[in-house]
């Protein structure tokens, strides 16, 4: 199980385009995929069991993004079940990965009655969802990552119906092994985010989809 730190920053959009300039600048290489937006859906129960540290849901990868409502799709999705260390400056986390389609990820999911030292009272079931544009940048050990047009959506009955999106600003995420760090490159890294773009830092999407719930 591989750890990773994970930094998130809010940039407005209207910086993203000479953001990405700027780290191409700094050696970063744009990684281009077909299948660029981010299509992530969230499992827990009525009552909010699992715990702040655990994330457990399923991502796949799409050529357009989702509609205002609809149902989840049956393909093939990635199921991770991740744990958070929360520190300065750093989120650390592990995860473990696994490609299923969507029933037999239900069944997985199914299987989970506890995590974290709490035991959950109800079975958990997909709970809300998000969909973003996502571009990659990579040098040597760390990733950078622009997420733009975010999308929230709330699971009821297996359909998803929008709920709210991040308007203004997109979100970026640095990434890090927790082995291995090119510490004057994260500086400039930190330094371009924060001073040249305004950066500042932000809760994750999982949080930021709950609160469009509440």
């Amino acid at each position: 199980m591989g750890g990773r730190w994970e930094e998130r920053y809010l940039v407005p959009t209207p910086q993203l385009s000479e953001l990405e300039r700027v780290l191409e600048d700094l050696g970063f290489e744009r990684i281009e995929y077909a299948t660029p937006f981010n299509k992530t859906i969230y499992f827990d129960n009525r009552e909010c069991e699992v715990p702040f540290e655990y994330s457990i849901k399923a991502r796949k990868y799409d050529s357009s993004p989702w509609a205002e409502r609809g149902s989840l799709e049956g393909e093939d999705w990635i199921f991770e079940l991740k744990s958070t260390d929360v520190e300065v400056w750093k989120i650390s986390k592990k995860k473990v990965r696994k490609k299923c389609a969507l029933e037999d990820l239900l069944k997985e999911v199914g299987k989970i009655k506890q995590l974290g030292g709490v035991r959950f009272s109800q079975p958990l079931e997909p709970r809300m969802g998000n969909c973003y544009l996502r571009t990659h940048f990579s040098r040597g050990d760390i990733r950078v990552t622009l997420d733009r047009d975010i999308s929230y959506y709330e699971v009821l009955s297996g359909q998803l119906v929008k709920v709210g999106e991040e308007e203004g600003y997109g979100r970026v995420e640095v990434k890090i092994p927790t082995d291995s760090v090119e510490l004057d490159l994260l500086g400039e890294v930190r330094r371009t985010i924060f001073e040249e773009f305004g950066g500042v830092p932000t809760i994750s999407k999982k949080d930021m989809g709950h609160d469009f719930l509440r």
